[in-house]
């Protein structure tokens, strides 16, 4: 068995970090950016359960739903853009 003898002055530092106003505003972000994600997914897209058994599996679903996103994501961002010009002479 090892004894991490940093451990206390890590911890310390650590929940200083956390505890800052940095550190709040950091975990509010968070919270928010993910819920939206899942909520959108859920409600949005239908995506309430996988299809797939396995960790494996499960896995390769949801970075193949996470890069579709994406994807599409992209493609509203690049049609936009190009809206902008639309009708305008170079």
């Amino acid at each position: 068995m090892k004894v991490n003898e940093q451990w206390e002055t890590l911890k310390i530092v650590s929940e200083a970090n956390v505890l800052s106003g940095k550190g709040i505003r950091y975990r509010q972000i968070c919270s928010v950016m993910t819920e939206g994600s899942f909520g959108d997914m859920k409600e949005n897209d239908g995506f309430r359960r996988f299809h797939r058994r396995g960790i494996e599996k499960v896995t390769k679903e949801s970075l193949l739903y996470v890069m579709a996103r994406n994807l599409n994501k992209y493609v509203r961002y690049e049609q936009e853009i190009l809206k902008n010009y639309e009708g305008k002479v170079a």
